[in-house]
């Protein structure tokens, strides 16, 4: 009983040391994860030889992978955007243009819609337009390995931030805080 009430005033001491640091992990982490999903789509895109979407969602705070896919459609005049998962279908855009295009959520669970962890929210997303030249918030990979460039900025709680930088051409996203001029 005395390791016990050893280990209890110990962890008492230090885990109000620990809890400051928690909030700077998670945003860490979050940063890390958005980071490797870039890298995802890039590599995906690349060996599937297939045009990719990172999809971020700054009022769910959620981010998602799609696989774009053209439709044959007579005249070419119109395009829809969405996710299939499963056998539904959610529309997420219908526009006309030149392009269509359907998009597929892929079934590994890798693809699949993620939230950032708790504590932690995108504060901007800026995505140069290249390639696909809408404003969404998605950056877009195609098979040559080329993409818009991206500045996603995440902030937690504290008021604390971190940005992950994408040039669209290395494939390699770059963390840093926002004033590191990265």
């Amino acid at each position: 009983m005395i390791v016990v009430a050893m280990i209890a005033v110990i962890a008492a001491i230090a885990l109000p040391r620990i809890d400051p640091f928690l909030p700077e992990r998670r945003l860490r982490s979050a940063a890390r994860l958005l980071s490797g999903a870039i890298t995802l789509a890039y590599g995906e895109a690349i060996a599937k030889n297939k045009t990719y979407r990172l999809y971020m969602d700054t009022s769910t705070d959620q981010y998602w992978i799609t696989e774009v896919k053209e439709l044959e459609d007579e005249g070419g005049r119109a395009y829809a955007t969405g996710i299939r998962i499963g056998t539904q279908f959610e529309l997420l855009e219908r526009a006309d243009g030149s392009e269509n295009v359907e998009e597929i959520m892929p079934s590994e669970p890798m693809f699949a819609r993620k939230k950032l962890p708790a504590g932690v929210r995108f504060s901007s997303v800026e995505i140069r337009r290249g390639l696909s030249g809408r404003d969404a918030q998605y950056i877009e990979f195609n098979p040559l390995g080329a993409a818009d460039p991206a500045s996603i900025s995440l902030v937690n709680d504290d008021g604390e931030k971190f940005a992950v930088v994408y040039d669209g051409v290395t494939g390699i996203p770059a963390l840093a805080r926002p004033d590191d001029g990265a």
